[in-house]
């Protein structure tokens, strides 16, 4: 199995070789951003910030990167998709370095926050765009599988391995260990040429005029992503008050994700996609309701192992479809306001949070409703 995945993985590559380079990038940064990303929340409740100013703090990072979107797909127009994703590095750089300072002078809190957000825009919209750009190069959707696989291999190991450093040698190593290896991601983006491509900036005729149901599912699928990075992994630590259950539930939840990503490339090129989204839609909100009742470390990697499993058949149908819709039209325009409408889901559930002045679990049939209020969409082809 494995030889013929890296086989094919190899042939992807020799289509594009700046799209491998972008994508062995990819590879590293995740894995150095799986190392600390999701003890994040729990590093900010450590150092005694509260529920509700951590919160904040994420939705600040999320509408700095909604609001930086635009401005990213503008540089990368100017300097090249591959030269934007280099200079969201020092972005990185300082936001851990922030981090680090951050034990000593609370003050910067909202700094850090706004810092991260513009260096995640400035990464992931080139990106992404350099992605959507190399897919028509690549019909089958067992090979898009593989590559959209490659960079979650990297987060079955990190979490679980940041979880022990943390627990041995504490957060400040993990923040220069993945400083380290944020130098070393920059390597692969100069090995060949950059590119550059048409960017025009139409609010009404791009964000509210893209297919409704897409900004829909991003919407949705922005929430989930911030239920499962910060709801989830609070939950998981304050059931058992230790840093490794939340490493090692994140770790199945990559190798779910990472195992089902390969699989539903495949079954997509042999079945009828919108059933394969439509099933998976209804077993992830199932997940999501269970998580409501999740008590033990079994249960708790369980539901994160499956609720990675179907989070992938959302993911990769939703995007493989996008990919097709916005090569047509215009790339960099399309995938900034992808992040715009992500971003407004991610800050929702905050907000909802906040104001209802729910317990972190309550958020999980809320989630489940979420995923279930998908099945009638009609963009998935």
């Amino acid at each position: 199995m494995f030889p013929n995945i890296f086989h094919r993985i190899h042939r992807i590559f020799k289509i594009r070789n700046e799209l491998g380079e972008v994508y062995l990038n990819q590879v590293i940064l995740t894995f150095a951003a799986s190392l600390i990303g999701i003890f994040i929340p729990v590093f900010l409740v450590l150092q005694g910030f509260g529920l509700g100013t951590t919160m904040l703090f994420f939705a600040l990072y999320w509408l700095s990167l909604l609001a930086f979107a635009p401005v990213s797909a503008f540089i990368s127009s100017r300097i090249g998709f591959k030269h934007t994703i280099l200079s969201s590095m020092p972005l990185m750089i300082m936001f851990f370095a922030m981090l680090m300072a951050l034990q000593l002078y609370h003050e910067i809190l909202f700094a850090t926050a706004v810092v991260w957000g513009i260096a995640q825009a400035m990464y992931w919209v080139p990106l992404n765009s350099e992605f959507v750009k190399n897919t028509d190069k690549i019909h089958e959707g067992d090979e898009i599988g593989h590559l959209l696989a490659l960079p979650k291999i990297a987060t079955i190991i990190a979490p679980s391995a940041g979880a022990v450093i943390l627990q041995n040698m504490g957060f400040n190593s993990v923040f220069i260990i993945v400083i380290a290896l944020l130098f070393v991601s920059v390597v692969p983006l100069f090995l060949t040429a950059d590119y550059k491509s048409r960017f025009s900036l139409n609010l009404k005729n791009t964000m509210f005029s893209m297919r409704p149901g897409f900004s829909f599912i991003f919407f949705i699928e922005g929430a989930l992503l911030m239920s499962e990075f910060i709801f989830w992994s609070l939950f998981i630590y304050f059931r058992f008050s230790n840093l490794l259950p939340v490493g090692i539930a994140t770790s199945v939840s990559g190798f779910g994700i990472a195992i089902f990503t390969l699989l539903v490339g495949r079954l997509s090129d042999r079945f009828n996609r919108k059933k394969i989204f439509r099933t998976g839609i209804l077993f992830y909100a199932a997940v999501w309701f269970l998580r409501y009742f999740a008590s033990s470390a079994m249960e708790v990697y369980m539901l994160s192992f499956l609720g990675g499993m179907m989070g992938a058949v959302m993911m990769i149908t939703v995007f493989s479809n996008f990919c097709d819709y916005a090569r047509r039209k215009n790339i960099l325009a399309y995938i900034s306001y992808r992040e715009i409408w992500l971003g407004l889901g991610r800050i929702a559930p905050i907000l909802f949070l906040l104001f209802a002045g729910m317990e972190i679990r309550m958020m999980f049939p809320v989630a489940g409703i979420l995923v279930l209020l998908l099945l009638p969409e009609r963009v998935i082809k």
